[in-house]
């Protein structure tokens, strides 16, 4: 099973060489998506203190790399792992829920931000939903369970779907081990969710001392299911 470059998920082959702007960009744009709101170039390049044609050259460059989402005006409303689309992966809270592109991003931020929330998710093989909880940042599994997540390995040019539309977490290595089979057993590798969590903890060490308010005070995002 190949082991992939995985110490980031979004520095990979899609901005292989990005300049400084980049990161500030991401950073930014996540911060304003864990307060709840989309952000647009200008309110970047002043949270970044960046000329305007350098923040947005490096959205073109996240968002033609797949590490960007962005609305029909322009706003940002994906970043790092966040996005604004309600999808199967998600950080709960009692006070709001973010939704992830990917299991990593959910088990990665919380760990990262050293949140107590739930994380939601779905098994790809027997389509359960899989709820964790967390406490500052550790994940506690289901009882008598060892949920597993899949890194892929293969080659990516988009990160959303190259990397992202196969990054999930399952109900156990069985579950993990029958996907597997059924997808021609594709490059990769399994790690459990002390290993995701590390990880999580080393990709998001940029923002994971915003000093921003991401607590009850902040503004409610939507609570759909995050399963569906």
């Amino acid at each position: 099973m190949t082991q992939p470059n995985t110490d980031d998920p979004e520095r990979l082959a899609p901005l292989a060489g990005a300049g400084p702007a980049v990161g500030a960009v991401r950073r930014e744009a996540f911060a304003a998506l864990i307060a709840g709101a989309p952000v647009d170039a200008d309110e970047l390049a002043r949270a970044a203190d960046l000329p305007r044609a350098n923040v947005e050259h490096a959205i073109v460059q996240l968002h033609a790399g797949g590490a960007l989402e962005l609305d029909p005006d322009g706003r940002v409303t994906g970043a790092h792992g966040l996005t604004h689309r309600q999808t199967q992966h998600a950080i709960v809270t009692p006070q709001r829920t973010w939704h992830t592109w990917c299991a990593l991003d959910a088990v990665g931020i919380h760990a990262a931000l050293g949140l107590d929330a739930e994380v939601h998710t779905r098994c790809p093989t027997c389509a359960a939903v899989i709820v964790l909880v967390t406490r500052s940042g550790t994940a506690i599994a289901p009882h008598d369970t060892e949920p597993m997540l899949w890194l892929p390995g293969t080659p990516c040019a988009h990160v959303m779907n190259d990397f992202c539309a196969a990054a999930n977490l399952f109900c156990n290595r069985e579950h993990l081990e029958v996907w597997r089979a059924r997808a021609a057993n594709p490059p990769g590798a399994a790690v459990t969710l002390t290993q995701a969590e590390d990880q999580g903890r080393r990709v998001w060490a940029d923002v994971s001392m915003l000093d921003r308010e991401i607590g009850p005070s902040g503004p409610e995002a939507d609570h759909g299911d995050p399963s569906s």
